[in-house]
């Protein structure tokens, strides 16, 4: 287990989570840098995505889902381990891949069956029909065309 020097991290934090493949995602206080926003940071402190953004999930299967603009849209999009744009900035919602999928919403308004399931080339894969998803899911458990 590598030793994390946590006197390099700048105290001004609400909330930090468990490290995923070298980073944390970290919540600011009401006051300081980090205000009431997400960032994350590597093992040393540094800022590597944020602060203040209002979303950030952790790595999963080399991916990240991460609030961002690129060529004048803004959303959630993937960015990969080096932080370019896999998938780009468009969802309201979005979640973490499992398995190759990954529950996401266009759409702030749509309230009912609204998510639908993506693969890791943003392609719709499970059209919306859902209105909640718990737990991960697996390609077996569910018939793709």
């Amino acid at each position: 287990m590598e030793k994390i020097e946590c006197n390099d991290i700048t105290p001004t934090l609400h909330k930090a989570f468990i490290f995923h493949n070298g980073f944390a995602v970290i919540r600011g206080k009401s006051e300081g840098p980090y205000i009431d926003g997400l960032s994350l940071i590597d093992k040393k402190g540094n800022v590597i995505i944020g602060p203040n953004n209002p979303w950030i999930s952790n790595f999963s299967e080399g991916v990240i889902a991460v609030y961002g603009e690129k060529d004048g849209k803004s959303g959630i999009g993937y960015m990969d381990e080096n932080f370019n744009w896999v998938i780009d900035p468009q969802f309201a919602q979005a979640g973490d891949f499992h398995n190759g999928l990954a529950p996401v919403v266009t759409d702030h308004n749509e309230t009912q069956n609204s998510i639908r399931f993506i693969d890791k080339t943003g392609k719709t894969v499970i059209e919306p029909k859902y209105s909640a998803v718990s737990g991960s899911i697996s390609i077996s458990d569910v018939s793709v065309d």
